[in-house]
């Protein structure tokens, strides 16, 4: 088996069903090959801008979404529940679970994952 690179700075960054504002340089696990069908969907850097509010509360049915927060101060709200993060802080929401993010005064960098379960 040989290592397999796929640089997210090569892809178009687009914005995601989180909104127009949010953008995510995104690389598809599947994709790319990194691995089978069904494990990591997707692997993100995530820029959130400052006072961001995200209308649309959604769940994942099938997939755990992990963000670890690099840089700024976001509030997850995860079944009416608000999480406070901030640098460093990892937050991982299971399958099924609503959920949404709201920004304060200052842009957000998160990275993501995706992971898929069956």
């Amino acid at each position: 088996m040989e290592p397999i690179l796929s640089r997210a700075k090569d892809r178009e960054v687009v914005s995601t069903a989180h909104g127009g504002e949010v953008l995510k340089e995104v690389i598809y696990a599947q994709e790319s090959g990194f691995l089978p069908e069904g494990q990591i969907t997707q692997i993100a850097v995530g820029r959130f801008p400052a006072g961001y509010t995200e209308d649309n509360t959604h769940a994942h049915r099938t997939m755990w979404q992990l963000d670890f927060v690099i840089e700024g101060e976001m509030t997850c709200v995860v079944e009416g529940v608000e999480y406070h993060l901030g640098p460093r802080d990892f937050l991982a929401i299971p399958p099924g679970m609503a959920h949404r993010q709201l920004t304060g005064k200052m842009p957000v960098i998160t990275f993501y994952f995706g992971i898929a379960v069956s």
